[in-house]
C-alpha cells in the first residue's frame, strides 16, 4: 500500500503529464465548443433537396414521389434537365441528383449522413426492382413500400431519434476525438513508469532495482496507480463535456465504461511498450507518443469530421488498427445505432492490442541486465 501511494504521488506530481492528459483536452473541447457551437443544430435531417432527371424510368420516379409525399417527407424533388441539375449541384442549391434511367444513378459532391440515406434509396430500389419487376409494372407502389421500409431505419435513427434518444449532431465527432486523445495521452504515464523501472534511465530506477521488492510487483503497482489516475482524469473530462458543454454520450453507460477501460489498457500498454523497447531519449519517446496520438486522432476525425468516412472508402481495415478510431467508432455506435456488437468487437481489439504489447514489454524487461548499479 505504501509503494502504491508513493508511485501514485510520483505520477500526480508530473505537471507536464497532467497538462497534456487533463487540462489540454478540456481546453481543446472548449475551443471546439466555441468554434462549432453554431453548427450544433445545423445538420438535423430536414427533407433532402435533390434534382430529378427523368430518362424514362417511371417506376423509380414513382418511388421518389412517394418518399417526397407528406407522409414520408424525406425528399424535396426538383424535376429538371440534366444540365440544369448539374448547375444546381455546383451552386449548392441541391444535395444530389437522381437520374431516373433504366438503372438509377446518384450524383453528388457532398458527404455525410444525407448521402448515406440517398445511397440506401438507390441501392434498395435496384435490389427490389430486380426481383419484382413484372409485378411492379402493374403496381409501382410495391417497390415504393419496400424501399421506404429499407430506408426507414436510417431515417428514424437520424431524423427522429438515436439509440441514445438524441438527434444527429454533425460536430459530435470532434468531442469524441477529445476523449480519445485524453485516453491515448495516458501512454505518457506508461513511458514514465518504464523510465522509473530501468536502472539505466534514472536515479530513481536504480533505487527501484536494488530494492528487495519484486520487479514485476513494482510494474503491476505502477500500472494500477496509472490506471486509477487516468480514470480520474477521464471522469473529469467526461464531467466537463457532459455537464458544462452539454455533450450527449448517449445512455449506454456500461458500454461507455467498457470502451474507456479498454482504451486505457491499450494506451498504458502502448506507453510501457515504447518505454521498454525504445533506446531513444525520453523526450524523443514523448514526441513519438504525442505525435502518434495526434495523428491517430486526425484519422479519427479531430480536424476533419468526415475523415473516417473517407478512410472507410479506402480501406475498412483502418478503423480496426487506428487506436483513436476504435474509441470514437464505439462512441458513434453507442449514440447513433442500436446494434452494439461493434462496440464489443472494438473493446476486444483494444484489450488484445494492450495484452500483446504488455507481453512483449515483459519479455524485453526480464532480459535486461546491468553491469553495475
Amino acid at each position: 500500500m505504501h509503494l502504491f501511494k508513493y508511485r501514485f504521488l510520483v505520477f500526480t506530481r508530473n505537471k507536464s503529464f497532467l497538462f497534456w492528459t487533463l487540462l489540454f483536452p478540456i481546453a481543446l473541447s472548449l475551443l471546439f465548443h466555441f468554434a462549432f457551437g453554431g453548427l450544433m443544430e445545423a445538420e438535423k435531417l430536414d427533407p433532402i433537396e435533390v434534382a430529378v432527371v427523368d430518362k424514362g424510368n417511371e417506376t423509380f420516379k414513382s418511388v421518389l414521389d412517394t418518399l417526397a409525399d407528406e407522409e414520408n417527407n424525406l425528399l424535396i424533388l426538383h424535376e429538371t434537365s440534366e444540365k440544369e441539375a448539374n448547375r444546381m449541384l455546383e451552386d449548392n442549391e441541391i444535395y444530389a441528383i437522381f437520374i431516373c434511367d433504366s438503372k438509377p444513378e446518384l450524383l453528388s459532391i457532398n458527404k455525410g449522413m444525407n448521402l448515406s440515406v440517398l445511397k440506401q434509396i438507390a441501392n434498395s430500389y435496384i435490389q427490389v426492382e430486380s426481383t419484382v419487376t413484372q409485378l411492379a409494372k402493374k403496381d409501382p407502389t410495391m417497390i415504393s413500400e419496400q424501399v421506404i421500409q429499407d430506408v426507414s431505419s436510417i431515417h428514424t435513427n437520424v431524423k427522429e431519434k438515436t439509440a441514445a434518444g438524441g438527434s444527429k449532431d454533425p460536430v459530435m465527432q470532434y468531442f469524441y476525438t477529445v476523449i480519445a486523445m485524453t485516453i491515448l495521452y495516458g501512454s505518457f504515464y506508461g513511458l514514465q513508469s518504464m523510465k522509473d523501472s530501468q536502472a539505466n534511465q534514472s536515479d530513481r530506477a536504480v533505487r527501484v532495482n536494488v530494492a528487495p521488492t519484486n520487479k514485476l510487483k513494482v510494474v503491476c503497482i505502477d500500472f494500477l496507480a496509472m490506471f486509477i489516475l487516468l480514470s480520474i482524469e477521464l471522469c473529469i473530462a467526461y464531467a466537463f463535456l457532459i455537464f458544462v458543454l452539454g455533450i450527449d454520450f448517449g445512455n449506454q453507460m456500461g458500454l461507455l465504461v467498457l470502451t474507456s477501460v479498454s482504451g486505457m489498457l491499450m494506451s498504458l500498454a502502448l506507453g510501457i511498450f515504447v518505454g521498454s523497447v525504445s533506446k531513444l531519449r525520453e523526450n524523443t519517446n514523448m514526441t513519438i507518443l504525442s505525435m502518434g496520438s495526434l495523428f491517430s486522432c486526425f484519422l479519427a476525425g479531430m480536424m476533419i469530421n468526415t475523415m473516417p468516412y473517407m478512410l472507410e472508402q479506402i480501406s475498412p481495415l483502418i478503423k480496426y488498427i487506428n487506436p483513436a478510431s476504435l474509441i470514437t467508432n464505439s462512441f458513434n455506435m453507442m449514440y447513433y445505432y442500436s446494434d452494439m456488437q461493434p462496440v464489443y468487437i472494438n473493446a476486444c481489439v483494444m484489450v488484445g492490442i494492450g495484452v500483446v504489447l504488455l507481453v512483449i514489454s515483459y519479455q524485453v524487461l526480464r532480459r535486461k541486465t546491468y553491469a553495475s548499479l
